[in-house]
């Protein structure tokens, strides 16, 4: 007997089930949430490599100001030492003909005029990336054009009137002394000494924070590392 074109084949499924619909269904779900944790992974592992690479970047111009001025390492703000200067290390907004007072003399090290492009140098890239992806910037005499930058170690690089900046000749243990860490984009300050300004270290997250290091080598810690070594690390009197 011929069978009919219409007539379906004994023992041949035309649909999926409900189980089997539900079991691709969780086996893509599955497999989805494996992709985005590798994704997120590979992002959070180029930022860190961003990171380190932007502080070995301001570690070299850091030395070059020092070597120009007897060792003597950079001010936060150039108010510390003369009160007609108002840069900040890192870069902040100016208006043109302010190049002599407002513009950051590391800037000149790293021949660029830029402040928007010295800015994503010194300013995190997990902060920077937030602020260019909002389209925002901030244009005050604090923060930097894309947000909060690296933070310092004040013992080094001086945020306190009357209190010079350190001397590089003078680091007892270069490579055991923190020179700048990632920041905290959630808590402002430029930096942070002995047991103050803590919180404003920062990185991926706890357990991954960026630094260099006073002798120029960069590595990865957690903030407890930093709170558990702050008197080897931070201070000068070690």
């Amino acid at each position: 007997m011929k069978l009919s074109s219409h007539t379906p084949v004994c023992g041949r499924k035309t649909a999926f089930s409900l189980i089997e619909l539900l079991t691709v269904i969780a086996v893509v779900g599955i497999l989805s949430a494996i992709v985005v944790a590798m994704v997120g992974g590979i992002r959070d592992k180029a930022t860190l490599v961003n990171d380190l690479s932007k502080l070995k970047q301001i570690q070299s111009l850091v030395s070059l100001y020092a070597v120009d001025h007897n060792g003597d390492l950079p001010d936060v703000d150039g108010r510390i030492s003369k009160s007609t200067l108002r840069w900040r290390w890192y870069g902040t907004e100016y208006s043109q003909g302010q190049e002599t007072t407002h513009r950051s003399p590391l800037m000149d090290y790293a021949n660029i005029n830029d402040v928007h492009e010295f800015n994503k140098i010194t300013i995190p890239t997990r902060n920077l990336s937030d602020a260019m992806a909002a389209g925002t910037e901030t244009v005050n005499a604090t923060e930097g054009a894309y947000g909060y930058p690296f933070v310092v170690n004040y013992l080094l690089m001086s945020n306190t009137i009357g209190t010079p900046s350190g001397n590089y000749n003078l680091i007892p243990n270069p490579s055991r002394t923190l020179l700048m860490t990632g920041s905290n984009p959630n808590t402002w300050g430029p930096g942070f000494y002995k047991n103050q300004g803590l919180n404003r270290i920062g990185g991926i997250n706890d357990s991954t924070v960026p630094v260099v290091w006073a002798d120029g080598h960069t590595s990865v810690v957690t903030l407890t590392d930093i709170k558990d070594n702050v008197n080897n690390w931070i201070l000068l009197e070690q």
